[in-house]
């Protein structure tokens, strides 16, 4: 480890030292998520030099040691052994936080927020090292390659770029735009790289966990292992409130549709943009999930006059199809809560031909699926092993394949509803991805 940067890819091994001591090491690491969840509730965001600074007192007046010395950046002998804690802790928590998603989530929040503190440090030398240490396949753009850049609206010569095989790269980077892309190279400045670093290390850290999870009862018959993790105390945060979300409307829809919305509730979005109209059975299935989504009342009716009436009267639409639509909101009729529908109702439906609600894992035709698949920006062995669930009727299987790999996590749980892939999507970026640009767009000077 020549870096306090760790990705910790290899597991600790010939330390030795007393239980008692690996307890106070993990207990001061949850000292330091505590002081990252302090920080969360001060509404300062990680990345920015607030957060920085809060960070960087809260750790010296709490007496992390082991978290102040890595921050300190001297070279001395305390940094070795600083550093081997660091390592040894995150593997040891690593194992407490495995056993359920919220615990999964909450690891890797922390651990990234921790790793980007440390990376930031880092002068621009350190970080071209780290990224040979740590086998990252960014190389510097060559002479000739910047000429071609320079023809390209967005080029800015005044920063360092890199070059990498275009599968290696963020997908959330190929999504928004955010690079150049030639002949299966994809060419991306030096202030994105810690986008790609970020990708990296929440699938390592996923994988982890995962593992960790699987291994976890054979480990539980180490005697001293049980008492470790009995031993230790878990901390969690407040869970983010994700139903209804609050935050879709009529501004940002087609964003949020785009984004966090199933296959299954992006296909009839697009299908009403593109026809302003839907049969019955989709306008309750969209209609109901949008309900639970958290669209207002108020915002549903203008969503639905605003489309309708781009083929008919508003006075046709008041008369033929309003009613549908505030009855969905149990302002009319016998006022039913309507439930949101799980994927196993929607999987129940027999959509025809002309009809576009349904599951597209269950009921498209296979072609139409694939090519779905291809256009989005998941890899050929994510494709592959949907289709795989999808030939062995494994569709809500599928699913939650789909969503692992538009949000590169990891999930040991199947998605049981549209609802609840939009809300997990929502948190995911939220919480991780849109966290993490921020240090991508607003690096400090």
């Amino acid at each position: 480890m020549n870096f306090n940067a760790n990705t910790y890819k290899k597991i600790p091994e010939g330390i030795e030292m007393h239980i008692s001591a690996l307890i106070d090491l993990c207990v001061e690491r949850i000292h330091l998520y505590k002081v990252m969840e302090q920080a969360k509730f001060q509404q300062l965001k990680p990345g920015t030099r607030e957060w920085n600074a809060f960070m960087k007192n809260e750790v010296k007046t709490l007496k992390l040691k082991t978290y102040d010395i890595l921050l300190q950046q001297d070279e001395n002998v305390k940094v070795t052994k600083a550093r081997q804690d660091d390592h040894l802790a995150h593997w040891l928590l690593s194992l407490c936080y495995c056993r359920t998603d919220e615990l999964k989530y909450n690891f890797i929040k922390w651990e990234l927020q921790w790793f980007m503190l440390l990376y930031k440090q880092m002068t621009k030398i350190e970080i071209q090292q780290f990224f040979v240490n740590n086998n990252f396949t960014y190389e510097y753009v060559s002479s000739s390659e910047k000429n071609l850049l320079e023809q390209c609206t967005g080029y800015d010569k005044s920063l360092q770029w890199y070059k990498a095989p275009f599968h290696t790269i963020s997908t959330h980077l190929i999504s928004c735009r955010k690079i150049f892309l030639h002949k299966g190279i994809a060419y991306f400045p030096e202030t994105y790289t810690i986008c790609c670093v970020r990708d990296f290390l929440i699938k390592q850290f996923a994988k982890q966990l995962s593992w960790n999870n699987r291994m976890l009862t054979m480990c539980l018959a180490d005697e001293r292992i049980e008492y470790l993790l009995k031993t230790i105390p878990i901390f969690t945060s407040s869970k983010y409130k994700l139903e209804p979300l609050k935050t879709i409307n009529l501004d940002n829809m087609d964003d949020f549709a785009k984004d966090h919305y199933p296959l299954c509730m992006q296909n009839i979005h697009n299908s009403l943009k593109k026809d302003h109209h839907l049969k019955y059975d989709s306008k309750m299935q969209y209609g109901v999930f949008l309900k639970w989504l958290g669209l207002s009342y108020e915002d549903a009716m203008v969503f639905w006059e605003k489309e309708f009436t781009k083929k008919m009267t508003k006075d046709l639409f008041t008369r033929k199809y309003s009613y549908l639509f505030k009855h969905q909101y149990g302002m009319v009729g016998g006022r039913i809560n309507y439930p949101s529908e799980s994927c196993e109702k929607i999987q129940c439906s027999t959509p025809t031909a002309n009809q576009c609600h349904g599951c597209p894992f269950k009921h498209w035709d296979r072609e139409i699926l694939l090519k779905k698949l291809q256009d989005d920006p998941i890899s050929l062995g994510d494709i592959e092993n949907i289709a795989n669930l999808v030939s062995g009727k494994e569709y809500k299987g599928a699913c939650t394949v789909y969503f692992n790999a538009k949000h590169n996590v990891i999930r040991d749980t199947i998605i049981q509803s549209p609802n609840q892939y939009a809300a997990e999507s929502y948190e995911a970026e939220h919480n991780l991805n849109n966290l993490m640009e921020s240090l991508c767009l607003r690096l400090d000077p």
